[in-house]
């Protein structure tokens, strides 16, 4: 039905926990843990000139705040493209608070650049699907400039990559 009109999928969205295992969800309780392989090779039968993607959120940077889940997508990717699932690339979600501390504070540009080096490393392209930059529990004056920053800083080093 939609062979040759959409060019890029998005097949899998969010589908790990934050300690980067498979999420429980009704997808993998119903289906089993193979589902995400299936729903590729699926995409792959329905358009095989489709660019096939995974997307998820809190996994942007290497070593970063939300290391396990980073982790787990670089595994769950590498396990994708080793067992020849016809996933080309990825989305990382960038949902940041400028205030944020611990596991709530945003990855450095060196973490993203490495999360996206690594990944490309796989052969798969890399986007970032969506970003924000929560600023309300900044002081007022340092709302936009702290925005600017972020974005400006996380964009710059996601561009120094091929894979990007």
């Amino acid at each position: 039905h939609f062979r040759g009109r959409i060019r890029v999928w998005d097949v899998v969205n969010e589908a790990l926990a934050p300690d980067g295992s498979l999420a429980q969800n009704i997808f993998y309780r119903k289906l089993g843990p193979e589902y995400i392989e299936d729903c590729f090779r699926w995409a792959h039968q329905a358009d095989p000139d489709a660019i096939l993607l995974y997307n998820d959120n809190k996994v942007e940077g290497m070593n970063g705040p939300n290391k396990d889940k980073a982790d787990g997508f670089y595994r769950l990717l590498a396990s994708l493209v080793q067992n020849g699932v016809p996933v080309h690339g990825c989305g990382i979600q960038a949902h940041f608070n400028a205030a944020g501390i611990g596991r709530s504070r945003p990855p450095t540009p060196r973490m993203v650049k490495n999360q996206i080096h690594r990944l490309g490393k796989l052969g798969l392209t890399v986007n970032i699907s969506e970003m924000d930059v929560r600023v309300s529990q900044l002081a007022p004056n340092l709302r936009q400039i702290a925005q600017r920053q972020i974005y400006h800083d996380i964009i710059a080093a996601a561009l120094t990559e091929p894979a990007f």
